[in-house]
C-alpha cells in the first residue's frame, strides 16, 4: 500500500482522512504546515500527498509550487484540499500539477476514487521519468496541461485483463475516470449528447479501449463509419488495439438509416434486436449515434427506444447512446436524462480564442452530479486527448 502524507491545519480533517486511508491499508503520516510537509517530502518516500490550500503561512498553492519545482519531489501526486472551493484556486492548482482538488469534508467514495487515480498517475510519472523521452510543447497561446493523460503502449499491460464492475479508460484519460468516479457501472444506460464536433466519439473510443483492455467484448454500432475507419481513428489518437482485438473483442454493426416520417419504424426495432442477440460476454455497447432516428421519430417512440435499452442493461452490460443535442427538444432530453442511469453533456467552448471541447458528467449511477464535474480538452493527432487545465471556460 501507499505512503500518504496529510497536510492540513485542521485536526478533525487529518483525523478523518487518516481513519479512512488507514482503513484501506495505507501508511499515513500527518503535518500541519507547508514547511514540515516540504521537509518530510525531501527526506522520506511519499506516494501521495493531501495538501490543504488554506494552510496558515505559506499557503497550499505556494507549497505545491515548491514541490513541483523540486526534481526530488516533482513526481509526488498531490490532491489539494479546500473547504472554500473556487474556480481561481482550482485552476491555479491544476496548472501547477495537482492531480485533483477535493472539497472537504468528502465522501468515502470520492476519496477512494481520487486516491486510486492519483496513485496511478504517480506510477505513470515515475515510469516516464525513469525511461521516457522528453519533448517540448509548442507555444499555441494556451497554457499546456500540467500533466499528460496520454501514455505509451505499455499501459495496455497494466490492465487487469479481467472484466470488472466498471467501464473506464484504465488510466488513459484520468480526468474522465475521475468524473465517472472510476468508470461507468456495468448494467447501466448512459447518454452522451452534445453538438457536432464536440468530442463525443472520442470519449467513446477511450471507454471502448479501456473495456477491451480489461477483457470485455465491445459492440460498436454506427451509421456512417466503416470498420477500418474506426481502427484508423483510434490509432491516430494513440489508442491502438492489440493484435486480434478486432476479431475477438470488438464487433462492428451498422445502424440502418431512418426514413423521413418514420415514427417507430424498423431501424429502432432492428437495433434493439441486434443488441438483444449480443453474447453475454459483451460488456459494453456503444451506439454512435441515434440523431437521425430521433429526429424523425415521435418522442414516445424515442422514450420506448431508451426503455428497451434500459431493460437490456439488466442483463449485465453497459450501453452508451450517443446523439447530437439537436436530436431532442428540452422536454424530451429532460425525460431521457431521468430514464438513463448516467448522462454526459459535451460542448464546444473557447479559450483565448481557440476552440476546446467540454465534457461534463451531470448524472452518474442514478445520482445527480455537480455542474463542474468535468473537464475541457483538445484532441491532438498521435497523442489523443490533452486536458486544458482551466476551471471555467467562457464562450
Amino acid at each position: 500500500m501507499a505512503n500518504v502524507l496529510i497536510v492540513d491545519h485542521q485536526s478533525s480533517i487529518r483525523k478523518s482522512l487518516t481513519s479512512s486511508l488507514s482503513g484501506s491499508g495505507h501508511n499515513v503520516n500527518e503535518a500541519t504546515s507547508g514547511k514540515a510537509a516540504l521537509e518530510m517530502a525531501a527526506k522520506s518516500r511519499i506516494d501521495l500527498m493531501f495538501l490543504d490550500i488554506e494552510l496558515p503561512g505559506a499557503g497550499g498553492v505556494e507549497v505545491l509550487s515548491d514541490l513541483k519545482g523540486n526534481p526530488r519531489t516533482s513526481e509526488i501526486p498531490v490532491i489539494m484540499l479546500t473547504s472554500l472551493p473556487s474556480a481561481e484556486t482550482e485552476s491555479a492548482s491544476l496548472r501547477l500539477g495537482a492531480s485533483n482538488v477535493l472539497v472537504k469534508p468528502c465522501s468515502p467514495s470520492d476519496l477512494e476514487t481520487m486516491v486510486r487515480i492519483a496513485l496511478r498517475e504517480g506510477e505513470d510519472a515515475a515510469s516516464a521519468g525513469s525511461g521516457g523521452a522528453t519533448g517540448s510543447v509548442e507555444d499555441v497561446g494556451m497554457e499546456a496541461p500540467p500533466y499528460d493523460d496520454y501514455q505509451e503502449e505499455e499501459v495496455f499491460a497494466k490492465h487487469s485483463g479481467e472484466p470488472g464492475k466498471f467501464i473506464s479508460t484504465g488510466g488513459r484519460l484520468t480526468k474522465l475516470d475521475t468524473a465517472l468516479d472510476g468508470g461507468l457501472p456495468v448494467g447501466g444506460l448512459a447518454l452522451i449528447e452534445g453538438p457536432s464536433d464536440s468530442g463525443k466519439s472520442v470519449i467513446c473510443q477511450y471507454l471502448m479501449h479501456g473495456a477491451i483492455s480489461d477483457g470485455w467484448e465491445v459492440a460498436y454500432f454506427t451509421s456512417d463509419r466503416l470498420a477500418q475507419d474506426l481502427g484508423q481513428q483510434m490509432n491516430s489518437i494513440g489508442l491502438a488495439l492489440p493484435a486480434g482485438a478486432h476479431e475477438h473483442k470488438l464487433s462492428l454493426h451498422t445502424i440502418n438509416r431512418a426514413a423521413s416520417g418514420e415514427a417507430t419504424g424498423s431501424p429502432i426495432d432492428d437495433l434493439a434486436s441486434d443488441i438483444e442477440s449480443l453474447p453475454a460476454s459483451c460488456g459494453l455497447v456503444v451506439i454512435d449515434g441515434i440523431t437521425e432516428i430521433s429526429m424523425v421519430s415521435e418522442p414516445r417512440a424515442v422514450m420506448g427506444f431508451f426503455s428497451t435499452f434500459q431493460q437490456l442493461c439488466s442483463a449485465g452490460m453497459a450501453i452508451v447512446v450517443v446523439a447530437q443535442s439537436a436530436a431532442f427538444d428540452s422536454s424530451l432530453l429532460s425525460r431521457l436524462r431521468q430514464l438513463c442511469n448516467s448522462h454526459i453533456s459535451m460542448s464546444n467552448e473557447s479559450v483565448r480564442g481557440r476552440p476546446v471541447s467540454g465534457c461534463n458528467v451531470t448524472k452518474l449511477n442514478n445520482g445527480e452530479k455537480a455542474k463542474t464535474n468535468g473537464f475541457f480538452f483538445n484532441v491532438e493527432g498521435e497523442f489523443g486527448v490533452k486536458v486544458v487545465p482551466v476551471a471555467q471556460v467562457k464562450i
